[in-house]
């Protein structure tokens, strides 16, 4: 319990200290307003300067790979098109319902590696208090050769209900 709060107050330091390396940056812009030699400028730029990277980077030390690991994936540019793009795309979610033999959890667990790797980005669920122990997916494609033959490899029926 103690180690989360650590981790918890080192992110949190990280980030304050992250959004206070811009404050020096900041003041830089306030210095043509005060009257300073030319020498003193030079010198408070750079100090400047330095006290926002030297602050950035205790940020980034305290940080580390735990915020990094953390954030990779919506960091990456390239997913940010391809996600938008499959919201713009995308076709309507048709729903499938099937008709299982599984019959407990312990039976989900069984054929649940299988269906994420199949239904990757889709919806699915089990309705074991249904008498058919209803499966119901939505997709935009139809799966239901590739799910039929699935369940038969895992020993359960499975049949498509119109």
């Amino acid at each position: 319990m103690q180690k989360i709060w650590k981790t918890n107050s080192y992110t949190t330091l990280a980030v304050g200290l992250l959004a206070f390396s811009f404050v020096p940056y900041g003041l830089m812009l306030l210095l043509p307003w005060f009257s300073l030699s030319l020498e003193q400028n030079a010198l408070s730029i750079t100090a400047l300067v330095v006290a926002g990277e030297v602050f950035q980077w205790m940020a980034i030390l305290l940080a580390g790979k735990q915020l990094i690991t953390k954030y990779k994936k919506r960091l990456n540019p390239l997913k940010w098109v391809r996600r938008n793009r499959k919201k713009i795309h995308a076709a309507p979610n048709s729903v499938y319902v099937f008709k299982t033999s599984v019959l407990s959890e312990s039976d989900i667990s069984v054929v649940k590696p299988h269906l994420d790797n199949l239904l990757q980005g889709c919806k699915w669920n089990f309705d074991l208090e249904d008498c058919d122990n209803i499966l119901r997916i939505e997709s935009n494609a139809n799966v239901t050769p590739a799910l039929i033959k699935i369940f038969n490899d895992c020993n359960y029926q499975c049949e498509e209900l119109s």
